[in-house]
């Protein structure tokens, strides 16, 4: 039987496997080994879909989020090709599947033990009726996806372009930085080969330079390592080979000021008995002390002591005079 598969290219050791396993059981296999890409490319892809028997979609979550693959999909449903959906990978949920193969009996290929693998794949094979008519007239086939780079790749290399068809390049090339399955350098590869086309006109040179500053914020820091530092004779230079042509910048070194030790018990001591006799010593001992952070508590100790002594010597003159004859 002729069998067509479709697959994601991420899976593509999972896919020789197993095309390879159904040549051997005497199946005629047709699957895209070409990546370059085109329209008579995809034409041939649509054309092979046409001549199958049997259609296999490969299913992993590349291929279920896949533009390419989805369109292939849908044009061997619109046909009315006989469905063998092929788990290859265990890493989507069959809900997600398009209900064309979702609602057939998929054949598991995850299995460790290749034997019951293929004995799953031939019992799978054996009941299903091969489909070889067409619909009469045939269904529109599907455009080429744009997400294949090398079919835009050959509108950036077009000799001439017009305003519209600049436009709409720009647009399709924006759509494709938002795509988490296209490589964002090989979008800004064509934005820099279409930014100097001869017939670029001055707007869409300033919508692309807008777009290469977009990516250029958006993409993460490289890390350096030291063997990515320029090597003489090398045309690599990082960040790293900068430091060079900086001038070094020395951290300031703070020592600790040694003027502002904390007091000892003996000098608090003494401070407070000169207190007891001059009160203005602790006064102006205890300001002095609460201007530093070690001796707080010292200068308040000192502080009250000696209002208080002053207060008292103050209290005795005040009370000295009352008891002076002379006074009345």
């Amino acid at each position: 039987m002729k069998i067509f598969v479709t697959y994601s290219r991420s899976s593509q050791r999972e896919v020789a496997s197993l095309v390879r396993d159904l040549e051997e059981l005497g199946h005629e296999v047709w699957f895209d080994r070409d990546i370059s890409g085109g329209q008579s490319w995809w034409n041939n892809i649509l054309s092979q879909i046409r001549d199958c028997e049997i259609y296999v979609f490969a299913i992993a979550k590349d291929a279920i989020d896949s533009t390419a693959c989805i369109r292939e999909l849908k044009y061997a449903e619109a046909l009315g090709k006989a469905p063998l959906p092929v788990l290859i990978k265990n890493d989507v949920s069959l809900a997600l599947a398009p209900r064309y193969i979702s609602n057939v009996q998929y054949a598991d290929y995850t299995k460790s033990d290749q034997k019951n693998a293929i004995i799953d794949l031939i019992k799978s094979l054996n009941g299903i009726k091969p489909i070889t008519s067409l619909p009469d007239p045939l269904p529109e086939p599907p455009e080429i996806p744009i997400s294949y780079l090398d079919t835009l790749k050959e509108k950036v290399d077009a000799p001439k372009m017009s305003r519209n068809e600049q436009i709409s390049l720009v647009k399709t090339l924006q759509s494709k930085l938002d795509d988490p399955q296209v490589d964002h350098e090989d979008i800004r590869h064509l934005l820099q080969r279409l930014r100097k086309h001869d017939d670029l006109l001055f707007a869409t040179a300033k919508d692309i330079d807008a777009l290469l500053e977009r990516t250029t914020v958006s993409q993460p820091k490289q890390k350096i390592t030291r063997d990515d530092v320029k090597k003489p004779g090398s045309d690599f230079e990082s960040p790293l080979s900068n430091t060079d042509k900086k001038p070094v910048q020395h951290r300031t070194v703070v020592s600790k000021d040694t003027t502002q030790q904390p007091w000892n018990i003996g000098l608090v001591i003494l401070l407070g008995i000169g207190t007891l006799c001059l009160p203005f010593i602790g006064i102006i001992a205890g300001i002095i002390a609460l201007n530093t952070k070690e001796n707080k508590t010292a200068g308040a100790i000192l502080l009250i002591l000696g209002i208080i002594v002053g207060i008292v010597i103050l209290l005795a003159l005040i009370g000295g005079a009352y008891d002076d004859p002379y006074y009345y």
